[in-house]
C-alpha cells in the first residue's frame, strides 16, 4: 500500500456572503406576522419557545411516569387496533406538538419518526391511554368546555388561523376526541405530578429542540404540503391543512 501523497490544488473565490439581518420596520413587522411593534414580535417569541420547554418538561414528566405504570402492561394488542390507531395516534401527537408552538417543519420530522416505528408506538401509547383513562375515572377526572377553547386557541395560535376555524377543521376530521384524550391524558399526568418530587436537571434539547422554525410558529407560517397526515374518514381523504392548502394553492 503507498504512503500518503502531498497534492497541490488551486481553488477560485467566486462568491462571498455575508448574512444581514432585515431590518425590522412596520411593513416587515405586518409581513412576518401582523405584529404591530418589534416588542410583540419578541413577546411572540417569547411564549413561543416557553411552550416548547413546557411541553419537553411534561414530556419528560410523562416518560416517567407512563414507565411507571406500564411496567406490567405486558398484554398483547389485537392487530387489527393497532392498526385503526396508528393513525389516529399520529394525529393526536401532531395536535400536542402545534399547540405546543412547534413549526410545521418539526412537526414533519417528528411524524416521520412516528411512522417508521408506528405499530410499537401505537401499542405504548394505547397501553398509556388506557391506564391513564382508568386512573381519570376513579379521580374522576373530566374535561370542560374551557379545557377545549384554551387547547383550540393555542392550536389557533400557532398556525395563524382562527379559533373558529380551527374548530370547524377537528370537528370535520372527528378529531374532537383525539383532543379531548390529550385533555383528559394531561390532566391524569398533572395529578401524579401533584404528589411528586422534582430534581433539576441540566436541559438537554433533542431533535424538536431546533429554532429552525421559531420565526414561523412566531408568525404562523405554513408550508402549503401534507405536513399533517391524511386521516382516512367516512369520505374522500382529508387532512387538518386541507383548507388551508386550498387557499395558498
Amino acid at each position: 500500500m503507498e504512503g500518503p501523497k502531498d497534492i497541490t490544488a488551486v481553488f477560485e473565490v467566486l462568491e462571498v456572503k455575508k448574512l444581514e439581518l432585515p431590518e425590522l420596520t412596520p411593513q416587515f413587522l405586518k409581513d412576518l406576522g401582523d405584529f404591530e411593534s418589534v416588542e410583540e414580535l419578541r413577546e411572540a417569541i417569547k411564549q413561543s419557545l416557553e411552550r416548547r420547554l413546557d411541553y419537553h418538561r411534561q414530556q419528560l414528566a410523562r416518560k416517567q411516569v407512563t414507565a411507571a405504570l406500564t411496567v406490567a402492561a405486558n398484554w398483547e394488542l389485537p392487530p387489527e387496533l393497532l392498526k385503526r390507531q396508528a393513525r389516529r395516534e399520529l394525529e393526536r401527537s401532531i395536535l400536542e406538538l402545534r399547540r405546543s408552538g412547534f413549526g410545521e417543519q418539526e412537526i414533519r420530522q417528528h411524524a416521520n419518526e412516528l411512522r417508521q416505528n408506528s405499530m410499537e408506538g401505537t401499542a405504548k401509547a394505547l397501553k398509556e391511554h388506557f391506564i391513564l383513562e382508568r386512573l381519570a375515572e376513579e379521580e374522576k377526572i373530566e374535561e370542560t368546555a374551557d379545557d377545549y377553547d384554551e387547547e383550540i386557541r393555542l392550536i389557533a395560535q400557532q398556525s395563524g388561523e382562527s379559533p373558529r376555524r380551527v374548530r370547524a377543521q377537528l370537528e370535520k376530521k372527528q378529531l374532537m376526541d383525539a383532543l379531548r384524550n390529550q385533555i383528559i391524558e394531561r390532566k391524569a399526568i398533572d395529578l401524579i405530578l401533584s404528589h411528586a418530587t422534582f430534581q433539576d436537571t441540566p436541559y438537554e434539547p433533542d431533535e424538536l429542540a431546533d429554532s429552525e422554525a421559531i420565526d414561523q410558529s412566531a408568525s404562523g407560517e405554513q408550508e402549503p404540503d401534507d405536513l399533517i397526515p391524511e386521516a382516512q374518514y367516512a369520505g374522500e381523504p382529508t387532512s387538518l391543512l386541507e383548507d388551508q392548502n386550498k387557499r395558498t394553492s
